[in-house]
């Protein structure tokens, strides 16, 4: 008898997830990920920092719209009390959460599932990335739009709405959004890559914590699509701390 290793078609991963949700609807199969950072948790289909997501089944459909809760335990109440009223709408017989391991912010709150809720499975990015690396499921996700792009396409379809873009200036990164892109908020990390190289070629290099502000041009908005009354006001007021921005 051969003792090579047969591999389920789907990969090994693939094969796991197939026999937890064997013989249950999948309808009740409940999937939560969530976007683990630092003040604050996003829960999200897929990692995109501050970005929205949603609590949906294993098909794939809407349950619960986006929301954010903190990092504290009345985060954690929200959370489980979202995810409970989740189950009992769906009549739900799986809870499979996942969380981006994000340096270690996550630790706290994987320990706070396993120590006060029912069992769970904490799923993580590279864990997917493995899964998705499989000979056999590489061409499941071959499609490069994510959750933002996803609701650009939404939106576009429907035609009724805005959507303000992150990072780069989506109507250059997602011209085929341009039409439906308000603005985008820029995280312009040139700005931060030629100060730190500018400090370094002077001998005034530091190190320490760079946080980008409209200030100091490390973050920025591109020119709206549309025009906005008071926008250099706004931006003038938030530099000069006229304008909170935070509680």
């Amino acid at each position: 008898m051969s003792r090579k290793k047969h591999i389920p078609l789907r990969g090994e991963r693939g094969q796991a997830f197939a026999d937890q949700v064997r013989g249950l609807v999948l309808e009740q199969v409940l999937c939560v990920s969530i976007d683990v950072s630092k003040y604050f948790n996003v829960v999200t289909p897929a990692p995109s920092g501050a970005g929205t997501g949603v609590i949906h089944n294993a098909l794939g459909e809407i349950v619960t719209p986006p929301f954010q809760v903190d990092i504290f335990q009345s985060g954690f109440a929200q959370l489980c009390e979202t995810i409970d009223t989740a189950v009992t709408h769906t009549d739900a017989h799986l809870v499979l959460v996942g969380m981006e391991p994000t340096g270690h912010y996550f630790e706290n709150l994987a320990r706070q599932f396993l120590k006060h809720r029912q069992p769970v499975t904490l799923l993580n990015s590279y864990a997917v990335m493995q899964n998705r690396n499989q000979q056999m499921t590489q061409r499941e996700k071959t499609d490069p739009v994510q959750v933002g792009l996803g609701s650009a396409a939404a939106i576009q379809e429907r035609d009724d709405a805005w959507i303000i873009g992150v990072d780069p200036d989506w109507t250059v990164s997602a011209p085929e959004f341009a039409d439906v892109v308000l603005t985008s908020i820029l995280n312009n990390m040139d700005v931060a890559v030629f100060e730190a190289s500018s400090q370094v070629v002077n001998g005034t290099f530091a190190g320490g914590l760079y946080v980008g502000t409209l200030e100091n041009g490390g973050v920025g908005v591109s020119d709206p699509a549309v025009a906005v009354d008071g926008l250099d006001d706004i931006m003038a007021g938030i530099i000069d701390s006229s304008i909170a921005t935070s509680p």
